[in-house]
């Protein structure tokens, strides 16, 4: 008969249990309000680490599982994330903010040790023709813009025409920036010339990452009769742009090493590799024969090529404006 009498003790603590963040009584893991889950706030600091050990090893069995088979396996990841095979991989969001980071980190800072030892060598010579002859040239440009080299003769020349004549509001930006760029010309070239590389590269990342969604609208196109979602194609593209930011820092890192920077031994290898890694890549995730792999994998690259060319060509101008 006592072992049916219900314990009072343990009913009276499940009742005073209630959630820490919204304040309902708990009676499981979970909390039915808020969601939170019902945990001791103070463990033991062995059960602390035993956590911390398995998230490591959680992230580190994923980082693996990621970049092996994206160096070795073309096409390999994009295949397991559209069947939903997701858990075990980083994500390519994730994959590619992470391989883009250490490449443009990589690449910044070496172009900052290439203008250090420049500038050391050029101090250390008391010759600066180089600097002469680019004044000189420069000076050629400032008589081609109808000799109006200042803002304020810009202004007035405007005034000078009848209002229906002047420029207007985008052609009057434009023009009192390239007078600027004149100016800065005139004054100091080398000096302009360093505010535009570095400009230029700083934007690079951008320019890379506008060119995703581009990658990914043109192999919709090129796709279109397979009706795959557009969210694959740019799994897809940041797949691809991944294996470029890795081969890339590999070769950087690779001619440094070897001393190889003024040779085009790494570039056409990489450039090489680059192809055959598309080209299967593309095989493997559409699945087609292999006439329409090769003319819709050129046909890909030479879009992206000129997209490519329209994006630094934009990018420049507008590193020159701006520096």
């Amino acid at each position: 008969m006592s072992e049916n009498k219900p314990n009072h003790s343990l009913i009276k603590e499940r009742e005073e249990k209630v959630c820490l963040d919204c304040g309902a009584s708990l009676f499981g893991r979970f909390c039915h309000e808020c969601g939170q889950e019902n945990i001791e706030q103070k463990i033991p600091i062995g059960t602390a680490l035993l956590e911390f050990l398995n998230a490591f090893t959680f992230y580190d069995s994923k980082f693996f599982k990621t970049f092996i088979p994206l160096i070795i396996k073309p096409g390999f990841l994009v295949n397991e994330h559209t069947s939903g095979k997701r858990t075990q991989y980083l994500t390519p969001a994730k994959t590619y903010f992470f391989l883009s980071f250490i490449f443009f980190l990589l690449l910044l800072s070496t172009e900052t040790t290439k203008e250090a030892d420049l500038v050391s060598v050029d101090n250390s010579k008391n010759i600066d023709s180089a600097s002469k002859k680019a004044k000189r040239e420069h000076s050629v440009l400032a008589i081609t813009t109808d000799s109006i080299t200042s803002i304020k003769r810009y202004d007035s020349v405007q005034n000078t025409l009848p209002q229906d004549k002047r420029d207007g509001v985008f052609k009057r930006w434009y023009a009192t920036k390239a007078i600027k760029v004149v100016e800065k010309m005139q004054e100091d070239p080398d000096a302009l010339a360093k505010s535009v590389n570095k400009q230029f590269n700083s934007n690079l990342p951008q320019l890379v990452f506008v060119l995703v969604p581009i990658v990914a609208l043109i192999l919709k196109l090129l796709y279109l009769r397979k009706k795959i979602y557009l969210i694959d194609h740019i799994t897809f593209a940041l797949n691809i742009h991944c294996f470029v930011f890795l081969a890339f820092t590999v070769m950087i890192l690779v001619s440094i090493l070897f001393g190889l920077e003024s040779s085009s031994f790494m570039a056409i290898l990489f450039l090489l590799i680059l192809l055959v890694y598309v080209f299967i890549a593309v095989k493997r995730v559409y699945k087609q024969n292999w006439f329409f792999t090769t003319v819709k994998t050129m046909l890909l690259i030479v879009f992206y090529c000129f997209f490519l060319s329209i994006g630094v060509l934009v990018n420049t101008l507008y590193s020159l404006i701006t520096a």
